[in-house]
């Protein structure tokens, strides 16, 4: 503390309630420095659903699109062909609207910091603010995908194809920055298998559900109901951010 902040015991409080909370801050990456520390944490477990039932919905699009485009043209062949070579084609979109995402949470992280001055906080709600808008994506993609309006599928696909880049970038990225780096092989691998097991589940159960005559409006309806529930792990991590 310099003399002139000296000469005023007020500042001198600030200064060193200032220093208190600096040194309250914790690294995320030491928060569970174990591996079954960090898979039974209540921030995994929010983290494991959102890719869970994020990555169940990818597959299960990609898996059930020839029925799926089968019951948007009325099983008319030549429309049907139509959309699949559509579909097909648009595989380039996704990535260059998904490297949007990687801005944006750059710029977010730097907004943050400017604003609360930990570089912690910073990290915890701009994945939070990325994380949020993949899942809306994801969410808009999925309740319009259950319209049986053809013209709306070209928003659909844009929209699946930047929720799919978007998915897997932001589960990696999640993993490598809120947790130990050590456990990021570990974590990755611990979390593809309870979404393969979904995924694969999901794609089945769909077949099966169109096999007894549902369709897919209301099919996908009650996936977009499902895909609302993984708001949870960017709140969570809106949240935790506030508690540091």
């Amino acid at each position: 503390v310099s003399a002139i902040e000296a000469e005023n015991p007020e500042n001198v409080k600030m200064v060193e309630a200032s220093a208190s909370r600096k040194g309250k801050k914790k690294d995320l990456s030491s928060a569970s420095p174990s591996f079954f520390g960090t898979i039974f944490s209540s921030q995994y477990a929010c983290h494991l659903w959102w890719y869970f039932i994020m990555d169940s919905w990818n597959i299960t699009f990609f898996i059930n699109y020839l029925p799926w485009a089968e019951w948007l043209t009325s099983n008319d062949l030549q429309r049907t062909s139509f959309w699949v070579n559509m579909w097909a084609f648009s595989q380039f979109a996704g990535a260059p609207l998904a490297m949007l995402v990687g801005l944006f949470y750059d710029m977010k992280k730097k907004s943050y910091e400017r604003k609360t001055g930990d570089p912690t906080t910073a990290l915890l709600r701009a994945c939070s603010a990325t994380i949020i808008i993949t899942t809306s994506v994801g969410v808009m993609a999925t309740f319009l995908s259950s319209y049986k309006i053809e013209s709306l599928q070209w928003l659909t696909f844009i929209l699946q194809l930047t929720f799919r880049a978007c998915l897997y970038g932001n589960h990696a990225q999640a993993l490598q920055l809120l947790y130990p780096q050590e456990l990021f092989g570990k974590l990755y691998g611990f979390s593809v298998i309870p979404t393969f097991i979904g995924a694969e589940a999901a794609g089945h159960i769909v077949k099966m559900a169109t096999g007894y005559g549902i369709e897919f409006s209301l099919i996908y309806k009650v996936f977009t109901g499902l895909l609302a529930t993984a708001y949870v792990f960017p709140i969570y991590l809106h949240l935790k951010s506030k508690t540091l």
